[in-house]
C-alpha cells in the first residue's frame, strides 16, 4: 500500500503578484504525494496562464478553469475531483511552510486523526506580523474544539486544517456566499472522530486591504455572516446546547448593526422581519445572550440608545 494522498485544493482569482509564491510553496514540499487542483475561478489577469505553465511543468497538477462563481463555488469544483486520502485548501495569496504537508500527514496517519489543526501566522501590509497561538499541541476533544469556534472567530477557517476525505462527503460551501467556513466547519468537527492539533506554524495568511476579509461592515457582510450564524445555530442547538446562547448572543449583535447599516438596501423589509422574530422566539433568553457584550446589553435596556450608538460609531469610523 502506497503512502497517502494529500489534495491540495486552491482556488484562483485574480491574485497574479502573490499566485507564484503560493505554488512554489506547494509544489515544494518536503512531502511529495500530492494531487494539487488549481480552480482558475475566472481571472481576468495572468492567473489562468501561470496555472498553466506550473501544470506544464508538474504533472501533479490539474487545473479546472470556470466562469467566476466565487470561493465557494471554486472549493467546491477542486472537492468534486479530489482524489487524495486528504484534503487541504491553500488560498492563492497565501503560502504554507516547506514542511507543511510532511508535518500535518505524520501526524494524521500516526495519531489516526481524522482532523488535524495547525497554527498560521498572519502578514499585514504594513509588514506586522501576527501568530494565533494554539493550545499545546496533542488531541482536543471535540466538544472542545467546537467551543474554540464559537468563541475565537479566526478559527473558523477550514485553510489550516487537513482532513480526510471521507469528512468532507456530502459537504458543500454554499455558493455565493462570503464567510463560507462559517458555514461548514462545525460540521466537519461534529464528524471527526479524532482530532489532533500541533501548535507548529505552517500556514502563513495575508491580510490584504482588498480582501472579502476586510470588508467587515458592508452590507453583503452584514447578511452574509446573519447566514451563516443562523445555520450555525440550528445545528448547535441540536447538538451543543451549551454554545447556543453565546451564538444567540453574536447573531443579535450583528442585527443591532444591521438594523442600522440595512437600511435602504433592498433586503431590508425581510431583515427586519427576521429580527423580530429572533426577538420573540428568543426573548426569555435575551438576559443571556446579552452577557458579555455591552452593544446587547445596552440594546436590551434601550434599544434606540443602542442604534444610535451604531450610527455614532460608524461615523466616527468613516470619517477616519
Amino acid at each position: 500500500m502506497g503512502l497517502p494522498i494529500i489534495s491540495v485544493i486552491i482556488p484562483v482569482y485574480n491574485v497574479e503578484p502573490f499566485l507564484c509564491r503560493c505554488l512554489d510553496s506547494i509544489t515544494n514540499q518536503t512531502y511529495k504525494h500530492l494531487d494539487i487542483i488549481l480552480v482558475n475561478d475566472g481571472s481576468t489577469d495572468q492567473c489562468g496562464t501561470i496555472c498553466d505553465d506550473y501544470a506544464a511543468k508538474d504533472s501533479r497538477i490539474r487545473v479546472i478553469h470556470q466562469k467566476n462563481g466565487g470561493l465557494s463555488d471554486a472549493r467546491n469544483a477542486g472537492l468534486d475531483i479530489a482524489k487524495g486520502n486528504y484534503i487541504l485548501f491553500v488560498d492563492s495569496d497565501d503560502w504554507i511552510e516547506k514542511e507543511a504537508c510532511e508535518t500535518i500527514i505524520t501526524i494524521a496517519e500516526g495519531q489516526h486523526a481524522d482532523l488535524v489543526w495547525f497554527d498560521r501566522r498572519e502578514v499585514f501590509p504594513s509588514g506586522e506580523i501576527r501568530t494565533l497561538g494554539l493550545s499545546p499541541s496533542g488531541e482536543i476533544e471535540k466538544s472542545e474544539m467546537m467551543r474554540k469556534i464559537v468563541y475565537i472567530a479566526p478559527t473558523n477557517t477550514v485553510w489550516n486544517k487537513l482532513y480526510s476525505r471521507e469528512l468532507l462527503e456530502g459537504i458543500r460551501f454554499p455558493k455565493g456566499r462570503i464567510y463560507e467556513d462559517v458555514c461548514v466547519i462545525h460540521e466537519l468537527i461534529h464528524r471527526a472522530h479524532r482530532i489532533y492539533a500541533t501548535n507548529a506554524i505552517l500556514y502563513n495568511y495575508i491580510r490584504r486591504d482588498d480582501s472579502l476579509a476586510s470588508k467587515r461592515y458592508s452590507p453583503r457582510s452584514i447578511k452574509d455572516i446573519l447566514f451563516a450564524w443562523n445555520k450555525r445555530l440550528v445545528f448547535l442547538e441540536q447538538h451543543y446546547p451549551t454554545y447556543a446562547d453565546k451564538m444567540r448572543g453574536e447573531i443579535l449583535r450583528q442585527m443591532i448593526i444591521g438594523h442600522e447599516l440595512l437600511k435602504g438596501d433592498p433586503d431590508y423589509t425581510s431583515f427586519l422581519s427576521d429580527f423580530q422574530a429572533f426577538e420573540q422566539r428568543y426573548h426569555s433568553r435575551l438576559k443571556a445572550i446579552s452577557k458579555g457584550c455591552r452593544l446587547n446589553q445596552l440594546y436590551r435596556f434601550c434599544p434606540s440608545l443602542a442604534y444610535l450608538y451604531v450610527r455614532w460609531s460608524f461615523r466616527k469610523r468613516n470619517k477616519k
